[in-house]
């Protein structure tokens, strides 16, 4: 029988100092489908939310204009919450800030060249271990690297313990440092252009950003940086709406078109050998033997088959409203409907949208071609529902419902094994002769072939797949044949070798489905309407935040490991998290090695509103470790993964090779030299490989390309002076010079995942203490229980401060024992079920008025609330 083992691994390539904190959790689902020089569709970041808090001491505000109008809010909630000074920024009002609409693509920082300057500061009351002199290195508390002594002031000498210090009433000193600035009056991100051809013909700083506009749905696209808070980054098309539309409509038919080979692909690679598998053992063992584990296996498979519906029945819909925009109508996809029931039946759910009028735009052969794609679909559609419906049924055996299945999935009459003329039908395969089969197998030739079924349907709307190679391994253990087999392979029932899967489709008559949809529709055009000014393709997006301390000397920290972000003693939602990004891969072809990769390529650019860059942020994915003299069994090269010691690595080069002889039968490898990457990310159950922002050293030239450099051990952003705000700019970014066409999925979203960034002083600060020895205590309300309703009035007591809830209890003992029945409950009526209380005997109900920041009421017994159990 089959079995697959994937050989698609991908090479890899080349291979704190605060207790108060402040926390940004970015979501971000980043997505990439072209690299630097390719032209193919936008890489996608969608559904960010960020949440920002700090305490008394390190204060933040989203910044939407001048520093000096963010005021302390005092009552406030929601998104007018996040513009005063406070503990927590939640950005997570998409209405309002539109994260869920920005994107990411490849792009480039738009830089002035770089300016060396001279930074001085003075520190006062400096106490070190040696005595200093002028032009000596000094690391200041706030840990700044790179600064010398500039002058002193009067020193005293200490001696304690046997231990000699000097303090300095004055210490002076200066470093030289360059300042990187971002263009930002002509876009902070400079962009690709191609040619015909789809190579770059240019890099051209021509982004504009600006605030999401809520009644249209998309960012300002405004030349300049005149607004602040959350802002897109990206280029206005000058389309209007409706050209808008129908040049999304075509992207989605020619997206489609590579997006369902890639996940047919990737369905035949992982479940079409398994139903294989399961198709051959029923034709070569008598009893073959099911088990949950294949119905499994059967079940993800209708799923990934099921998203491939999706995407074809979406580019039918969007070639739909592509022919609405060209006739003057203009709706989405989800109003249109192709099918009721088995019927072919195209309607749009707008008013006086006449589907049969667009059908006189488009040729007789389009509408045929058209109808019998939708034919093609519903028949789809159906056989994955009904090869569910057979997994779930209770009758039969697991060997009968999984066969049952397959014959709705792919059917032994689908497989054909092709050797040049010679065709070998799986159906045709006697048991008793398997001599037809080895031989086919083990010819180097050999290709299974899929000419029927849903795949072969796939093929027919996109087109043929091409041969896919796998692993494929053919097991006659407990068949007739097995001892044949045995001698033929040294004692061993298995036949292993490398095959090409295909299928082999006869194109149809107007040609392959969707790609004579893509060429009817490229002649649709649409006249007429304003062009718009928001941004139609996004590269990137800026946070603009304030940040201020109370304390001295301080500045402000990328907090990288997870610390707690208050006083240590508070609850688990507000824990710091630490800097990081997690992915998992969202293409079905997309592996961890070409995830890892595009990781590394995301930058995070702390900036001041004149553009100058105050640090850079990267991930840390891996150091480079070196290792003489190794020996493995087998050859290795870079982007395998070996174990030296009790620990696995990723090889990143070898140096020289020689083979050695391991025992008398079995080749070894032996390497002067292996250098390995040492990760420093982790790949979890669920798919998701994490890793930890930190600071880069960084340099940029003057076209605007970022070198990183060194991982620094402080995470220093910027000074900050007490009790001044200072704005920070976060500018998160896919650096375009560091992705290469191997990093990124062949075409649709590469990998999603999400992005914290939390913040820290560099000075020791103190959390506040939220606790208060006299609490004001909430005045008890008035209640009234209706036993025959079972209802239950409270009324607040008056000058109670809005928002105060009411705990119910009930008491067999006049209030010393009080029994939680209902909590966190508004005043007013409302039925209360008091059935949970079984104990018999006689209980008065009791109500006590609570809320944050106030001492409980008294428990007040309820009028009239008594009942009995007997």
């Amino acid at each position: 029988m089959f079995k697959q083992s994937s050989e698609y691994k991908s090479i890899q390539k080349k291979l704190v100092a605060a207790i108060a904190m402040v926390l940004v959790a970015s979501l971000m689902v980043v997505s990439s489908s072209y690299a630097w020089f390719t032209l193919s569709t936008a890489p996608e970041v969608t559904g960010i939310t960020t949440s920002v808090g700090s305490n008394g001491n390190l204060e933040m505000a989203l910044r939407t204009g001048a520093l000096a109008d963010i005021e302390n809010g005092i009552g406030l909630s929601g998104a007018a919450a996040n513009e005063t000074w406070g503990n927590l920024v939640d950005l997570s009002y998409n209405d309002v800030y539109g994260l869920d609409k920005l994107s990411l693509a490849p792009a480039r920082l738009n830089t002035k060249s770089a300016v060396a300057y001279t930074e001085r500061y003075t520190y006062t009351n400096v106490t070190v271990d040696k005595a200093l002199k002028v032009n000596d290195p000094y690391s200041p508390q706030n840990n700044r690297t790179g600064e010398v002594v500039e002058s002193l002031g009067t020193v005293t000498e200490n001696t304690a313990d046997g231990k000699t210090t000097y303090t300095y009433a004055e210490v002076k000193t200066k470093r030289d440092v360059y300042s990187y600035s971002l263009v930002t009056d002509s876009g902070y991100l400079r962009t690709p252009q191609y040619g015909t051809d789809g190579r770059v013909s240019a890099i051209t700083a021509n982004t504009v950003n600006g605030v999401y506009n809520a009644e249209k749905g998309a960012f300002n696209g405004l030349q300049n940086t005149t607004e602040f808070g959350v802002r897109g980054i990206g280029t206005v098309s000058n389309m209007t709406p409706e050209q808008l539309a129908m040049r999304d409509a075509k992207t989605a038919v020619r997206l489609a078109i590579s997006n369902s080979k890639d996940a047919a692909i990737a369905s035949l690679r992982t479940d079409a050998v398994a139903m294989a598998n399961m198709i051959i053992q029923a034709k070569l063992v008598t009893n073959p033997q099911m088990d949950q584990d294949d119905v499994n296996a059967l079940l993800a498979a209708i799923g990934r088959l099921k998203a491939v519906e999706v995407l074809l029945e979406d580019a039918l819909k969007e070639a739909v409203v592509a022919l609405g925009l060209a006739n003057g109508q203009s709706f989405t996809k989800d109003k249109v409907t192709l099918y009721t029931g088995n019927t072919v039946g195209i309607s749009v759910a707008v008013a006086d949208a006449d589907v049969n009028a667009w059908w006189a735009k488009a040729s007789a052969n389009a509408k045929a071609d058209m109808e019998a794609a939708i034919a093609k679909l519903i028949n789809m559609k159906s056989e994955l529902t009904s090869a569910e419906a057979a997994l779930a049924s209770t009758e039969g055996t697991i060997a009968i419902r999984v066969n049952n299945a397959l014959g709705y999935l792919l059917d032994a009459n689908d497989i054909v094994l092709v050797n040049g003329s010679n065709t070998l039908g799986v159906n045709a395969i006697d048991p008793n002769n398997l001599g037809p089969v080895v031989d086919m197998v083990l010819d180097a030739n050999t290709v299974i072939t899929i000419e029927s079924g849903i795949y072969a349907t796939i093929a027919e709307f996109r087109g043929n797949y091409g041969a896919e190679k796998v692993d494929v391994q053919i097991d006659f253990t407990g068949t007739t044949y097995e001892n044949m087999v045995k001698q033929m392979f040294n004692g061993n029932p298995v036949v292993t070798r490398q095959m090409n899967i295909a299928t082999d489709v006869t194109t149809p008559a107007n040609g392959f489905h969707l790609e004579y949809v893509k060429t009817w529709m490229e002649g649709l055009t649409v006249t007429g309407g304003t062009a718009s000014t928001l941004i139609t393709d996004y590269y990137g997006y800026v946070l603009d935040f304030a940040f201020r301390t109370n304390a001295k000397q301080s500045s402000l920290l990328l907090q990288t490991l997870p610390a707690s972000r208050l006083n240590g003693n508070e609850a688990a939602g507000v824990q710091g998290a630490g800097s990081y990004m997690k992915f998992k891969p969202e293409s079905a072809d997309y592996t961890n090695a070409q995830m890892i990769e595009l990781m590394k390529a995301i930058r995070v650019v702390f900036t001041n509103d004149r553009g100058e860059i105050y640090g850079v942020a990267a991930l840390d994915m891996y150091d480079l470790v070196e290792f003489t003299n190794q020996q493995f069994d087998v050859k290795v090269k870079a982007g395998d993964t070996v174990t030296i010691g009790e620990k696995t690595y990723v090889v990143d080069s070898v140096g020289t090779e020689a083979e050695v002889k391991t025992d008398d039968t079995v080749t070894g490898y032996s390497y002067d030299k292996i250098v390995v990457q040492d990760a420093h990310y982790t790949v979890g159950n669920d798919g998701y490989i994490t890793a930890y922002l930190y600071m880069y050293s960084f340099s940029v030239d003057t076209e605007g390309v970022m070198t990183l450099g060194q991982k620094l051990s402080t995470g220093t952003i910027t000074e900050l002076q007490q009790n001044v705000a200072q704005e920070v700019s976060t500018l998160v970014y896919l650096d375009g010079d560091y992705v290469e066409n191997g990093d990124v999925a062949i075409s649709g979203n590469s990998m999603t995942g999400q992005m914290n960034l939390q913040f820290a002083s560099s000075a020791d600060l103190i959390p506040m203490d939220y606790t208060f020895e006299s609490q004001e205590k909430l005045a008890a309300p008035t209640a009234q229980w209706d036993s025959a309703k079972g209802e239950l009035t409270i009324t607040p007591a008056t000058g109670a401060p809005t928002g105060v809830k009411y705990d119910i209890f009930v008491s067999p003992d006049n209030g010393t024992t009080l029994i939680p029945v209902v909590a966190d409950k508004d005043a007013g009526t409302y039925t209360v079920d008091m059935s949970g209380v079984t104990t018999a005997g006689t209980y008065q109900i009791y109500v006590v008025a609570t809320m944050s920041g106030y001492t409980d009421s008294n428990a007040v017994a309820v009028t009239n609330g008594t009942f009995t159990i007997s």
